[in-house]
């Protein structure tokens, strides 16, 4: 496998025009020389009013060796066809770069259109690939990191990546946070099988960072991508000799390291060489969204053919990651949640709740013109308390009951008082969930604490 790791986004830019990618992978019948490679870059462009750009237009392609000032390292004239604001481009295909631009360092791409005030440069990053050859690349701008990982490449090529605050819109529902930073990856390389693409969350960047998405832009639309964390050991036996052959190990992860509550766990079979074993986390089952969003978990290994037992550690991704066939733009999004109204203790106004109580709590998700409770809200994600992710689920009555006699039919559910966190000088309970297509549900409603 070929590594090209770390890479990383800069704080957004004011811009009309976003380098959104190297979008497409493109790929030589034959490796080019160092002095003749070749950068795949896909621009968005649009007008002052924010809707993108129609037309063919002569425009002036520069990359220079810095931000602002510095020397212009290759400039070129192009002749670009914009639809729907998404023009492709190749550089380097009629007037060679120079070696220079593939030694690793940060250049800086400068498009001028002639409609269009002159835009801040965007940071580019382009190394060679080798054919066959495990390696890393680094592509290092700021605080946002990318790794791609090749499941094999077969005639060399460069590999180039770039970053922009802009992109075609993200589908309804999605933005990408405070600080929006779109991954473009492209390669000259020719590879085969999967592509893994891992973007670093900033989870401070989002409103709900327990409901992040890895989106892929892929044949002119956004693509969610199912969230993996890969995962290395080196797994031996009891006396210390490597493992060798296929070895099942059972994940688990807990929210404390007492091991008290397992949030999910897989079995997964992988070939381990030489005691050397890798994987990723959430290719069997799939990871739950809120374990990006940087609250520190537990990961527990069990591994069989006699290895030894590995040490709870903790889990906190800080990356998501996602497998796809070719190269284009990447984006980390957040999923908007949506407010529901929730009824705790149905039927009473004040809502009294005795944090010692070992009893439960019940509480009335509310359904509406815009949610079926019943029938949509996944009953596993369910959590609730004085912050709404307290784990405190103790079931859910079958069907619905129209609690607030509205003819719709509500969700009823009870949660251990003693998991939801409750105590002196609390107003309010909050509840979360996840409902059928990953719509994050939030609610609340007020308490009065009683028994101190």
């Amino acid at each position: 496998m070929v590594l090209l790791s770390r890479a990383t986004v800069s704080a957004p830019v004011a811009a009309a025009i976003a380098i959104v990618a190297a979008l497409a992978t493109h790929t030589a019948a034959r490796a080019l020389p160092q002095s003749n490679q070749e950068i795949v870059l896909q621009f968005y462009v649009t007008n002052a009013d924010g809707t993108p750009v129609d037309g063919i237009f002569e425009t002036t392609i520069s990359i220079w060796d810095a931000e602002t000032g510095g020397i212009p390292l290759w400039s070129e004239v192009q002749n670009l066809i914009v639809a729907d604001g998404v023009v492709s481009t190749v550089l380097g295909f009629d007037r060679p770069l120079p070696p220079e631009i593939f030694d690793g360092g940060t250049r800086y791409v400068d498009v001028s259109f002639p409609f269009l005030p002159a835009q801040t440069r965007k940071p580019l990053v382009s190394a060679s690939v080798q054919a066959g050859a495990d390696g890393s690349l680094g592509f290092a701008f700021d605080t946002v990191e990318v790794t791609v990982v090749f499941d094999e490449v077969t005639v060399a090529g460069t590999a180039s990546a770039t970053y922009s605050n802009e992109a075609p819109p993200l589908p309804e529902g999605f933005n990408a946070g405070d600080a929006p930073a779109y991954l473009d990856v492209s390669t000259t390389a020719v590879f085969t099988g999967a592509v893994t693409v891992c973007l670093s969350t900033s989870p401070e960047s989002y409103s709900n960072p327990d409901n992040l998405y890895l989106l892929h832009y892929e044949d002119g639309a956004w693509i969610d991508l199912t969230p993996l964390v890969p995962y290395e050991a080196t797994l031996v036996d009891a006396e210390g000799h490597p493992l060798e052959g296929d070895v099942m190990v059972h994940f688990v992860v807990y929210d404390d390291p007492g091991l008290r509550n397992a949030l999910w766990e897989d079995f997964v079979t992988e070939p381990v060489i030489a005691g050397d074993y890798r994987t990723s986390l959430g290719s069997g089952v799939p990871l739950p969204r809120e374990f990006f969003d940087g609250t520190v978990r537990y990961l527990g290994i069990a591994a069989d053919n006699g290895a030894e037992q590995l040490p709870l550690s903790p889990f906190a991704p800080a990356a998501m990651c996602g497998q796809v066939s070719s190269l284009s733009p990447f984006v980390v999004a957040e999923r908007k949640a949506i407010a529901v109204d929730i009824d705790i203790l149905p039927g009473s106004s004040r809502n009294p709740v005795n944090p010692r109580s070992q009893g439960t709590i019940p509480v009335a998700i509310l359904s509406s013109a815009q949610l079926d409770a019943p029938g949509q809200i996944m009953v596993p994600s369910l959590t609730f308390g004085r912050t709404g992710e307290e784990q405190s689920l103790a079931g859910c009555a079958r069907g619905g009951v129209d609690v607030n006699r509205d003819g719709l039919p509500d969700l009823v559910c009870r949660f251990f008082t003693q998991r939801t966190g409750f105590g002196a000088g609390d107003v309010q309970g909050f509840l979360r969930a996840s409902a059928l297509g990953g719509t994050r549900i939030n609610g609340a409603d007020v308490i009065t604490i009683v028994g101190r």
